[in-house]
C-alpha cells in the first residue's frame, strides 16, 4: 500500500502546475472530508488519544494522537484521490 504525504506525491496530481495542484488538492480535499467513512477516521482518531492517555498519560495521548493523526490522513488522501478520479485527473 502506497502512502500518500502531500499533494506533491500524488499520481493525479504529478504533471500539474504546483499553484494548480494545491489548488486542485484543496478542493478535493474539501469535498472528501464530507464523504462517509471520514468520520469513522476521526473516531479511531480520538480512540487511539484516549487510549494513550489512559495508559501512558499526556506523552502517550500524544503518540496514540500521532498514531491516530496519520490513519486519519491516509484514509483523507485515499478519498482525495478518488475526487481527484473522479474530476478527470490525471488528464491524458
Amino acid at each position: 500500500m502506497s502512502m500518500y504525504w502531500s499533494y506533491k506525491s500524488l499520481p493525479e496530481l504529478k504533471d500539474i502546475e504546483v499553484s494548480e495542484a494545491r489548488k486542485l488538492f484543496k478542493q478535493a480535499w474539501k469535498i472528501a472530508s464530507k464523504r462517509p467513512g471520514t468520520g469513522k477516521a476521526v473516531a479511531v482518531l480520538g480512540f487511539c488519544a484516549g487510549i494513550g492517555t489512559m495508559l501512558f498519560g499526556p506523552i502517550g495521548g500524544g503518540i496514540g494522537g500521532g498514531i491516530g493523526g496519520a490513519y486519519y490522513g491516509q484514509v483523507l488522501m485515499s478519498k482525495t484521490r478518488e475526487v481527484l478520479q473522479e474530476m478527470g485527473y490525471p488528464r491524458s
